[in-house]
């Protein structure tokens, strides 16, 4: 009991620090783009009721806040804790439901770069063989998931790094990488390297 303690205490400081370092690279309200390219964060500091938006392919994890995400009929919920992946361009309606200045909504993010995510799949392919069909997959191509710690440590590595110009060209590259592979091994990994496949096909 003593040991699951400690471990539950080392997630949470860990995931504290994620929420800081997000809050520190979220200068501004909105967007605010890294030095390392197709990757960043984004604040709200106040609720806003439902309205339409269009988002791009992406994945975000979130660390403070809520927002709740419609596509048709679908309800997404950007909860802290949360991991949303958007695979393709989609009109949403979006609403920011506990936003305030004190504690905005907080997120970071890595653009999808279909081309790239697929090398890095192949890559997987070539040393696993190709993922088995899953029993389901969501065609609407969101996905959300509880955030490890194997997603969420190279998320903190590339908001350290992007603090540093050096490391952000030097490191940036294969952090984005790891965090791909990641995506695309994690439980949720074979239904997208399913939708993945289909695509190429």
């Amino acid at each position: 009991e003593e040991n699951r303690n400690k471990a539950m205490t080392y997630q949470q400081n860990k995931f504290d620090g994620f929420v800081n370092l997000v809050d520190q690279h979220a200068e501004h309200e909105g967007v605010n783009l890294a030095s390392i390219e197709g990757f960043g964060t984004f604040k709200a500091t106040t609720p806003q009721q439902k309205k339409p938006s269009v988002d791009l392919p992406a994945l975000w994890i979130v660390g403070q806040g809520k927002k709740n995400c419609y596509a048709g009929n679908t309800k997404y919920e950007f909860c802290p804790g949360n991991a949303v992946v958007m695979f393709y361009p989609m009109s949403v309606a979006v609403e920011y439901i506990e936003a305030s200045p004190d504690a905005p909504f907080l997120v970071a993010g890595v653009l999808i770069d279909l081309a790239r995510l697929s090398d890095v799949l192949l890559r997987i392919d070539c040393i696993e063989g190709a993922a088995p069909k899953p029993v389901s997959t969501d065609p609407s191509g969101v996905f959300t998931f509880p955030v490890t710690d194997n997603l969420l440590d190279p998320f903190i590595r590339l908001l350290e790094a992007s603090s540093d110009p050096k490391e952000a060209a030097f490191l940036g590259e294969a952090i984005v990488d790891e965090i791909y592979f990641r995506l695309l091994t994690n439980e949720r990994g074979g239904e997208l390297r399913y939708l993945l496949q289909q695509r190429g096909e």
